[in-house]
């Protein structure tokens, strides 16, 4: 008896079966889902290239060995030119070694002068880089910690940097502000050196004005 699979009809019959299939298959938009390991490749893929928009966290380092802080001056690069200023150690390690350590870590580059006033700039607010940030907020952020206050001595004359602080005791941290004209403050903020080079430009910043780089070298 021949094999009725083979029959010409019933071979005929799967064709059509198979050609049909195939129509139907190719109209529908039929696709086999991914094996697993083709599913993780296609997750890959698609994962976000955004940079991190994490924030740097910082820690005071305390006070740095001598050769990181004595005999050192600090670069202002500014968008209207060059300041320079000397960094008195021996007046105030913790507050020079604080700032070392953060020009060091880039915390300066970026931000812009949030206070300009006839007597007195300043800056230090990591909040200015942030154009979400509102103009309200500029003078009120920090590198997330305080340091301790030390003895001062000293006058505030024009040139004069110093570390702001509020009203509170160890309250200084990242912000800094430079003298332009005698204006009787009280001796609790503390002098950490002196303008050398640059008075010029002190005298020509305006809100907004930006530090593109500080660079902590030996004192020429």
């Amino acid at each position: 008896m021949a094999n009725p699979i083979n029959s010409p009809t019933v071979i005929g019959g799967i064709a059509v079966l198979v050609v049909v299939t195939a129509i139907i298959l190719g109209l529908t938009g039929f696709k086999l889902k991914p094996t697993a390991s083709n599913s993780n490749q296609n997750a890959n893929v698609n994962l976000s290239t955004k940079p991190s928009t994490a924030v740097p966290t910082y820690s005071f380092p305390g006070r740095l060995p001598d050769d990181r802080i004595l005999n050192k001056q600090a670069r202002l690069v500014t968008n209207k030119g060059t300041i320079v200023f000397t960094l008195d150690a021996s007046q105030a390690p913790l507050a020079v070694s604080n700032f070392v350590y953060l020009a060091e870590q880039g915390f300066y580059n970026g931000i812009r002068w949030h206070r300009i006033e006839t007597w007195v700039v300043q800056m230090g607010d990591p909040q200015t880089k942030d154009e979400t940030v509102s103009q309200n907020l500029w003078g009120t952020g920090g590198p997330g910690y305080t340091i301790p206050d030390e003895t001062v001595t000293g006058t505030y004359d024009p040139g004069v940097v110093a570390m702001a602080k509020t009203a509170a005791s160890n309250s200084a941290g990242s912000q800094i502000f430079i003298m332009k004209s005698v204006a009787g403050l009280e001796q609790r903020y503390q002098i950490m050196g002196k303008v050398t080079t640059g008075m010029d430009v002190v005298q020509a910043l305006v809100v907004g004005d930006t530090v593109q780089s500080v660079t902590i070298e030996l004192t020429s």
